[in-house]
């Protein structure tokens, strides 16, 4: 299994947990999703399962929890945050590439090897 099994990107936001688990998701390996919001891109953590759509996979950073803008960007040292979920299981970004890069540093952090060819 390699590192692209671990995220989903979309390209166009859409109603997208219900068919995910409907199509065997609650198997599926991947950790996070990747897509657009109204104007920026968010990065949320796929739940286990259906039943638990509020719990994650694999939370976001504990010091994200709860940040906004230039707080989150302190923490994080990721230009283009906007926000994170005190639940650690959403986090919002400026642009696609943002999101893409507070991912490969979620997997990273984790110890989790990524391609760097997203």
């Amino acid at each position: 299994m390699g590192s692209k099994d671990k995220y989903i990107i979309f390209d166009e936001s859409f109603p997208w947990m219900e068919s995910f688990f409907e199509l065997g998701g609650k198997f599926h390996p991947a950790l996070f999703i990747i897509m657009p919001t109204e104007k920026h891109w968010k990065l949320r953590g796929i739940p286990p399962d259906s039943d638990n759509k509020m719990q994650v996979r694999l939370p976001l950073p504990l010091e994200w929890a709860g940040l906004h803008d230039d707080d989150l960007k302190k923490v994080c040292n990721l230009d283009g945050a906007v926000f994170c979920h005190k639940g650690r299981f959403i986090s919002i970004w400026e642009t696609k590439e943002d999101a893409i890069r507070a991912l490969k540093f979620v997997l990273q952090k984790a110890g989790i090897k990524h391609e760097d060819n997203f």
